[in-house]
């Protein structure tokens, strides 16, 4: 199942959840699923989120939608141990998973708006992670947001999907990632 750009046709949705064309073309006229219509078309679209936003809220599997080519981008932001705990997760996933980093907040927006991030993975007491957390939900996205806790306790942020141990456990941390993609939908194959 390939996608163009995280776009999906309705008889590409119609794969995924098993069933007709013509129940997805309904499904996005009575709102239940997000899509547009082509200008001068009768064809339909549905954006790659609001497909796995659709998938979620009714139970079914995301997994086809990992088997389009493009796979998972899981990108962990931060410096310091968090750069040590992308290469070491780079590691431990599979092909279909790709692990990126970066610095800061700000070239995490940059990616965000460049290409597409399923998992967002942050140090918990990272400076600026509510506002960047707000940012990510009021795009209305998918990204799941784990964040792990680097230095002891740290408060609860309003956003932040799970929680995970310290980052020298990073195969603790790609075992939790792994459940928290099976817990939202995805098949995923022994880390």
């Amino acid at each position: 199942m390939r996608d163009e750009g995280g776009v999906f046709t309705t008889g590409q949705v119609a794969k995924i959840c098993n069933v007709a064309s013509r129940t997805v073309s309904k499904w996005i006229d009575a709102g239940y699923l997000r899509g547009y219509r082509i200008v001068g078309s009768q064809d339909r679209r549905v954006l790659r989120e609001e497909l796995i936003t659709f998938l979620r809220r009714h139970g079914m599997s995301c997994d086809k939608l990992t088997q389009s080519g493009s796979g998972l981008k899981v990108m962990v932001v931060g410096t310091g141990c968090m750069a040590g705990l992308a290469g070491r997760l780079g590691t431990l996933v599979d092909e279909k998973v790709s692990v990126e980093r970066c610095d800061t907040f700000f070239q995490a927006g940059l990616a965000f708006a460049d290409r597409r991030i399923h998992i967002l993975v942050v140090d918990a007491a990272a400076k600026g992670l509510q506002e960047t957390v707000k940012s990510i939900r009021a795009l209305g996205g998918s990204t799941v947001v784990l964040a792990v806790r680097v230095a002891g306790a740290v408060g609860e942020v309003k956003g932040i999907d799970a929680y995970l141990p310290s980052v020298e456990a990073p195969g603790m941390i790609a075992q939790q990632a792994r459940q928290v993609l099976i817990d939202m939908g995805f098949k995923c194959d022994a880390m």
